[in-house]
């Protein structure tokens, strides 16, 4: 397990210059995603929508009994019958429902953590790299008083630092946003949105194992939610067909045909539109397993690929600083190796991060 805590990510091959130490202000609380999880679940409406409905079914459910006892024909019967299926299996799903939703909240939290902290780190190497910036505009602004550049290179190398400038402004307002949006999912006041944390996350990176894909899928399909409730909804389609009485009068026996009443035929298409949204359900779910399972060993590829590349700058790095020592090369250009190291490291965590996030994905069914 690695700890990834904000402003301390790039240490390892940043030297001098480049060195960011872990700055924390005494007064910065550390927040965890579990604790913003559990702060945004009581801040959820959805999540206590559901707890809510948690009574309001069951009381459905008693009228749903009630209306099965004071049923006087065959068709109310029917209709008593669908209605109280119906109850019984929202109870069912809301209790899962309430699950899922904070297993879904706490899963979001997760991306949006390392959503935050990828931002952050990324606006360090940007300082890193404003830093290199302003040192080759000094060279510039020399060699062009020197005359040995044009006035022309001078001025490519100001805009690169008011470009750069201009990006870490917008980078830090990004982040400011970011924090707003977070301090409000966790239900902070108005007064306070301003409120910044130390974000603590803990992923683990690990590849995937060889696994029976259809089994998993299989897996996924039954555990699903949603194709419970298709589920659910083609059982009282079938019920109301299989149970179908022709509306007729009481006394007469004449048929008798009211507003919204259906026919069998009709009865029958709902049923065979319910079972294919079963299938439907069912085809959406291994897809998804399917296309998850792809990006996961394509990210693996692409990790293992950086994972080769960075290792030949570490090398290249050792060259050139046994150059720098012979007075072969210039400090600038080992800091801009060193540099370019840390933005590699940097994408290489967060291709790591992205891989473990996606695999909780895959190892839950409810994640969506």
């Amino acid at each position: 397990m690695k700890k990834l805590i904000t402003m301390a990510l790039l240490a390892s091959f940043m030297l001098g210059v480049f060195a960011m130490p872990l700055q924390v202000a005494a007064n910065v609380p550390i927040l965890s995603v579990e604790e913003a999880a559990r702060r945004a679940i009581r801040n959820n409406t959805r999540v206590v929508t559901a707890q809510e409905n948690e009574l309001v079914t069951y009381e459905d459910i008693r009228r749903a009994r009630e209306g099965t006892f004071d049923a006087r024909t065959d068709i109310e019967l029917t209709n008593a019958n669908v209605t109280l299926m119906n109850a019984e299996l929202a109870a069912s799903l809301n209790i899962r429902d309430i699950q899922i939703q904070k297993e879904n909240v706490e899963f979001r939290m997760t991306g949006y953590f390392n959503t935050v902290l990828n931002a952050q780190s990324d606006l360090e190497l940007m300082r890193a790299n404003l830093e290199l910036a302003e040192r080759d505009l000094v060279i510039a602004e020399l060699r062009y008083s020197l005359g040995l550049a044009s006035e022309l290179d001078f001025e490519v190398a100001e805009i690169a630092v008011i470009r750069l400038e201009n990006n870490i402004l917008a980078q830090e307002n990004a982040i400011n946003r970011a924090f707003r949006n977070l301090n409000s999912l966790m239900g902070v006041s108005v007064n306070n949105l301003e409120q910044r944390h130390v974000l603590e996350l803990e992923l683990s990176f690990e590849p995937l194992p060889e696994i029976n894909l259809t089994r998993h899928m299989q897996r996924f399909v039954n555990e699903s939610i949603r194709v419970a409730e298709a589920e659910g909804e083609a059982r009282a389609a079938a019920y109301r067909a299989d149970y179908y009485i022709t509306p007729h009068h009481p006394l007469t026996g004449e048929v008798t045909r009211g507003p919204g009443t259906r026919t069998y035929d009709e009865m029958r298409i709902f049923q065979s539109r319910a079972v294919r949204g079963v299938a439907d359900a069912r085809t959406a779910v291994s897809e998804g397993v399917i296309e998850l399972y792809n990006g996961l060993r394509a990210r693996e590829l692409n990790i293992r690929t950086t994972e080769i590349e960075l290792s030949r700058l570490v090398r290249q790095l050792g060259v050139q600083e046994a150059m720098l020592e012979l007075g072969r090369t210039t400090p600038i250009e080992v800091d801009r190796l060193r540099l370019q190291i840390a933005e590699m490291e940097n994408s290489l965590r967060q291709m790591r991060n992205a891989h473990a996030i996606d695999r909780i994905s895959f190892e839950n069914p409810n994640i969506f």
